[in-house]
């Protein structure tokens, strides 16, 4: 994904659904995300946060409110209002690892903060998107993972509605790559950078091993109205969210 400077976050969308970002100066944290060493910056860092609730727990929504057809999910997200009007929903398929939660299944609240036992299916959909990204725009906050571009990759990066929701959620413009299979990409990536490094018996900048490499293209910009929403309703879905822990 060639993450090179602090504010270029990566968001894979796939099997598990991952947020990483180049730092430097991260916030570590003993209950959430991993700090690791950069891999092309000597005096950088890593931050990364992990969720197995991916795109298997999309994928279950969609089959079950959306007769299986990601043209009918997408319809839901656009037909709906962000925000959801203020339903936030949790939902795991398998146990999560942010947040920490060991049970399975979904938990729902209304507008006014009361458990509910299922939403309309549109909202259903709506609830699924809406509440990934807050999480990872929340935790990865809390780890120093501030967005000031988004790369996103994965399967999921190719459906239009649910980039729209990211760039709203974080309020950035959102890219994705033309060349596919990035990680195969990230490791000649890796090689060459290595490899121009023992030519030269030096650190050579990660940037300088990579001129001619595919361009990113600009996927979805962020809706100024929606993303006010969503920036209001972070601190109660955090709030939802520690309450959730609290009981698991």
């Amino acid at each position: 994904m060639r993450l090179q400077r602090p504010g270029e976050i990566a968001i894979s969308l796939g099997t598990s659904d991952t947020v990483f970002a180049a730092l430097s100066e991260p916030s570590p944290s003993a209950s959430e995300g991993h700090i690791f060493a950069s891999p092309v910056d000597p005096d950088g860092y890593m931050a990364l946060v992990c969720y197995k609730n991916g795109s298997m727990t999309r994928e279950d929504i969609r089959n079950r409110c959306a007769a299986g057809s990601w043209e009918e999910f997408n319809g839901a997200l656009d037909q709906t209002p962000p925000g959801n009007e203020g339903r936030v929903g949790f939902y795991r398929k398998e146990p999560e690892i942010t947040p920490p939660i060991l049970t399975t299944g979904a938990n729902r609240f209304d507008a006014d903060d009361q458990a509910v036992e299922s939403f309309p299916d549109a909202a259903e959909i709506r609830a699924v998107v809406e509440g990934q990204f807050l999480s990872m725009r929340l935790h990865g906050k809390n780890i120093g993972i501030e967005a000031s571009k988004i790369l996103a990759t994965g399967g999921a990066s190719a459906n239009p509605a649910i980039l729209q929701v990211i760039a709203d959620v974080f309020g950035v413009d959102v890219y994705t790559a033309d060349q596919p299979n990035s990680a195969s990409l990230g490791a000649a990536y890796r090689a060459l950078h290595g490899s121009g490094c023992a030519a030269r018996g030096e650190f050579i900048p990660f940037a300088d091993a990579l001129t001619g490499a595919p361009a990113m293209s600009i996927a979805a910009r962020p809706n100024a109205e929606a993303h006010e929403i969503y920036a209001g309703a972070l601190e109660r879905y955090a709030r939802l969210e520690a309450g959730l822990i609290k009981s698991a």
